[in-house]
């Protein structure tokens, strides 16, 4: 069985090849709730999300609204079931947005049961409009 902080890295190279269903399917816990930042008037992937298939429609949604360019982790530290990552994603909204990000995930039995962003989407409004 690998460590949370492993399944982590697997989530995100999962994410950066495209690959949500396996994500999903694989890392997710069906009664995982999924929390993303922002007011949903502005930013329709923000939120909270409950269960496998309502986060996959928050992938969906911000698949829809962003073109991912490049995600970049800058440190990941475990702590018994919880992992949290800080990085940098660059996505284009029809212009471009750099922003840096907290993920807080919290595992049962190597799956997702919550995570949680932190992101500064005071930088998605603008380019949103």
């Amino acid at each position: 069985m690998s460590s949370n902080l492993e399944t982590t890295k697997k989530g995100y190279d999962l994410f950066k090849q495209g690959d949500i269903s396996a994500f999903v399917k694989e890392i997710v816990d069906p009664t995982c709730t999924w929390i993303s930042p922002g007011p949903q008037d502005k930013l329709p992937w923000a939120g909270s999300f409950n269960g496998q298939h309502e986060i996959a429609d928050f992938f969906a949604r911000a698949g829809q609204n962003l073109d991912f360019a490049d995600l970049a982790l800058r440190e990941m530290i475990e702590h018994g079931e919880t992992v949290v990552s800080m990085g940098t994603l660059s996505v284009l909204t029809g212009k471009a947005v750099k922003y840096d990000w907290v993920h807080i995930f919290k595992y049962n039995q190597g799956r997702i049961m919550f995570a949680q962003e932190y992101a500064d989407t005071a930088a998605f409004i603008p380019a949103m409009s």
